[in-house]
């Protein structure tokens, strides 16, 4: 998932995010100018050269209540 906006706002609820691959930035999520919060998700066995579940430039993302694990 590829966000980008000017101080964006962005919400996930009862997401599975898993086995996704990027050869750059962020295999789940790549967040560039906003804030995330992730909530009650799975994010499993992601990659990506920086950042295997999330790859974050000026943002911040607030992970909740998730399962997270096996991300490269």
């Amino acid at each position: 998932m590829y966000l980008s906006g000017e101080k964006g706002v962005y919400t996930v609820t009862d997401s599975i995010y898993t086995e996704n691959t990027a050869s750059h930035n962020g295999g789940a999520i790549c967040l560039v100018n906003g804030n995330l919060t992730v909530s009650s998700s799975e994010l499993t066995k992601n990659t990506a050269k920086y950042g295997g579940v999330a790859y974050v430039e000026n943002g911040t993302v607030t992970l909740e209540e998730n399962t997270v694990s096996g991300n490269s």
